[in-house]
């Protein structure tokens, strides 16, 4: 290795340690290993620039003959495996984990309320246990606990501990959500302009409902008791809060408490006006009116089959649609957009993507002050309508399947358990003996008349929104949004396994939440640290799959590494491409992580 000096056009001098290497044709070249940054800004922070300059050339020198170091380790060829024998294998993609852990300042507040107890464990240990856990081996808490030496931090404690544990979390619940808040707009800024809010419902393998473990709409169709789980997230997919409800209370019916909620736990001085958007489950006038009265805005879907007359209409009018026409500058080759009316007779745009504004008059239920539900016109409710050539095909095939079962179902007379294809059925009534109703059978038969009523809408889809001036295509960007939450939803039952629950008490159920939900936070976090270059899916099976094999001699062997572990390790500041690495320099990584820098 060598410094490298550049004088630059400006007259300053660039500072480098540098590498020479032959690549693959046995040509030489050189890498730049460390910046160290303008010579003159050097001397200003040291005195003596090139004194620290050749120490940190030392340094690297010295670090880059360790990694070279040649190990003999002794194999005994005729050892057997023991079935019951550890297998030495241990994960270190986790300490991508505890970097974002500890950079969120997590185990502070634990720690800090923690010091108030009398116990001897350590709740903050048991804590990342059980979020490293629900992230790279997600499973019950037993199996959590059981699987802890897969880690190379100290976790001793016991499994009676875990569970003992489990009330301490739920009662610092939402002081630590509000505190991550904090330390998350500190640290990457936080986009609260738009909140997504939905709804979504947890099952629980047992007979017996409680309090809080009821049965209720299960969006999974199992018949067993649930729980609803309110989840507000922000404009970049990042988990804000929770709050859980009993299994039998209506998504719709969510929204207000779970707003309560999020005022009395989270400050919003310095957030200003933001714009709820939720799905067409949270339409209701109360919820409406409680986000106006709360100085907000909202965007909520509306469901056109089911809609008003007037809306429908419309909604299929070709009148007033407009699209984004494709400009191209002749001198400069620039590409731009512009709003251009659409025609139905031109055939080159007769399938693009289009959006218009409705203004309407509006009729929406509230309650009054007895709970009473009272109708109050709205004299101008401004509806956006899009039209998406994909989402009709789609909406086609989709609607095909289910004929096809309708028409089997119309054939032989028999219903199954699934609802979709009943919507395509008519049922007539006759009887075999006149006048007498006890042997009145049906004839079934597909309902044409509403196959074709619903495939006018194919491809339509309609939002309400408080948002007069907001031009219709952002709008419709900012609802999309709402798919975030979804997946969000998605992953927690899926690949983080947050269902079924297998802790019975409310404050276990909640503690048990509280983990999937920082859980979900630390990997949303890390999924935009690299600009949503992966999936969620690509990022946890690398982060899985990053694991160490036990050699001997205090030695671990790493067989894998992929280009989005080494962008995670890039963007977190840890190296995940060494093949060999020391118990001692594995130690002082994960120490590493637990630094913060902020």
């Amino acid at each position: 290795m060598y410094i490298k000096k550049v004088t630059l056009k400006n007259g300053r001098t660039n500072i480098a340690i540098s590498q020479s290497y032959r690549d693959s044709e046995g040509k030489s070249k050189s890498r730049v290993v460390k910046g160290m940054g303008y010579l003159d800004e050097l001397e200003k922070e040291h005195g003596d620039p090139w004194l620290f300059i050749y120490a940190e050339l030392a340094a690297i020198e010295q670090k880059y003959a360790q990694e070279q170091l040649v190990t003999m380790l002794p194999i005994a060829m005729g050892e057997h495996l023991v079935p019951e024998e550890a297998s030495g294998i241990m994960n270190f993609g986790y300490a991508a984990l505890s970097k974002l852990y500890h950079e969120l300042e997590i185990d502070y507040l634990v720690n800090n309320r923690r010091r108030y107890l009398d116990c001897s464990y350590n709740h903050n240990a048991i804590l990342k246990m059980l979020v490293y856990s629900r992230l790279i081996c997600p499973g019950s808490k037993k199996q959590a606990w059981e699987q802890r030496g897969r880690f190379f931090d100290k976790m001793d404690f016991s499994l009676d501990d875990v569970y003992r544990s489990l009330d301490f979390f739920s009662s610092i619940k939402d002081d630590l959500l509000k505190a991550l808040d904090a330390r998350l707009t500190k640290v990457q800024g936080r986009n609260k302009s738009i909140f997504y809010y939905d709804v979504t419902n947890y099952y629980f393998e047992i007979n017996q409902e409680d309090e809080l473990r009821r049965r209720g709409f299960s969006k999974e169709h199992r018949p067993l008791p649930i729980v609803q789980m309110g989840l507000f997230m922000d404009a970049d997919g990042i988990p804000i809060s929770y709050k859980l409800f009993q299994g039998n209370k209506v998504d719709v019916s969510t929204f207000s408490p779970a707003l309560s909620h999020l005022r009395e736990n989270y400050t919003f001085k310095k957030v200003g006006r933001f714009i709820i958007v939720m799905d067409n489950g949270m339409f209701s006038g109360d919820n409406l009116r409680q986000i106006l009265i709360d100085g907000n805005g909202y965007i909520v879907a509306y469901s056109l089959k089911g809609g008003a007359d007037e809306i429908k209409r419309q909604a299929l009018e070709a009148k007033g649609y407009k699209y984004k026409k494709r400009k191209v500058n002749e001198l400069t080759g620039r590409v731009t957009y512009e709003d251009a009316d659409w025609d139905p007779e031109d055939s080159q745009t007769r399938d693009v993507n289009r959006y218009k504004s409705l203004m309407l008059p509006f009729d929406l239920n509230v309650s009054n002050l007895k709970g009473n539900k009272k109708g109050h016109k709205v004299d101008v409710m401004r509806f956006v309508i899009s039209y998406s050539q994909k989402y009709a095909d789609r909406a086609k095939e989709e609607r095909e399947r289910v004929i096809k079962k309708a028409a089997r179902i119309a054939d032989t007379g028999q219903f199954f358990s699934s609802n979709d294809s009943r919507k395509y059925i008519k049922s007539t009534p006759f009887s075999k003996k006149d006048g007498e109703k006890v042997d009145a059978e049906y004839v079934h038969e597909l309902d044409l008349e509403k196959i074709a009523k619903d495939s006018l809408f194919d491809g339509y889809h309609a939002v309400m929104t408080s948002e007069l001036d907001m031009p219709a295509e952002k709008v419709i960007k900012q609802y999309r949004g709402v798919w975030e939450i979804e997946e969000t939803f998605r992953i927690s039952k899926t690949e983080l396994r947050s269902r079924p629950v297998f802790v019975s008490t409310a404050n276990h159920i909640e503690a048990h939440f509280l983990t999937c939900f920082l859980a979900l936070t630390l990997l949303r976090v890390l999924d935009k640290r690299l600009d949503d270059a992966y999936s969620t899916a690509e990022i946890l099976e690398n982060l899985r799959n990053c694991n160490a094999y036990y050699l001997g001699d205090n030695i671990y062997r790493f067989y894998q590494t992929s280009t989005c572990l080494r962008d995670i390790g890039d963007t977190l500041g840890i190296n995940f491409t060494r093949k060999y690495l020391e118990r001692q320099e594995i130690r002082k990584i994960i120490g590493e992580t637990k630094k913060t820098e902020y």
